[in-house]
């Protein structure tokens, strides 16, 4: 759909602009990891705290399909989700799985029932851009359009 094609497009923008991050909140990191050029990684209290809507975070799958996927695809990465934020400062995600279709899990739900046990790696991508009460409510009319929508991708689809 239109929508989906806008939303793809918008992450391989942030994903090839890539530079310093402008959020002070995410400028602490260095400091707040010992050693941090030693590791590739970021807690999970710590994307409670970076973390806003409209962020992204690239998985790895361990799953053979999803192995074949980064194979056609040559992606290091198969599955996307976006972060979004509360106005109670409650951080969930939207993502889209074969099993529930396109739905919104809370963060706290990820790691409670050991989801990151699914995946090899993860990349958090940090989205520089004013988030005005404008934006947030195009983003939240953009999720309650996809919400609940069931999920659609196999292999002829990876191929056109």
């Amino acid at each position: 759909s239109k929508a989906v094609l806008m939303w793809f497009n918008a992450i391989i923008t942030n994903w090839t602009a890539g530079r310093a991050i402008e959020d002070e909140r995410a400028r602490q990191i260095p400091r707040q990891v010992p050693n941090f050029w030693r590791k590739n990684c970021i807690r999970a209290e710590m994307m409670n705290e970076i973390a806003d809507s409209g962020d992204i975070i690239f998985f790895t799958s361990n799953q053979l399909f999803a192995g074949m996927q980064r194979l056609v695809t040559a992606c290091e990465y198969d599955h996307t989700a976006m972060f979004l934020r509360f106005a109670t400062g409650q951080l969930i995600y939207l993502e889209s799985a074969s099993n529930v279709g396109v739905q919104i899990f809370r963060w706290d739900y990820f790691f409670d029932n050991k989801l990151y046990r699914n995946f090899s790696r993860m990349a958090f991508r940090k989205v520089r851009c004013s988030r005005d009460l404008g934006k947030l409510g195009d983003l939240e009319q953009f999720v309650n359009s996809v919400r609940g929508k069931e999920y659609n991708l196999d292999l002829s689809t990876l191929m056109r």
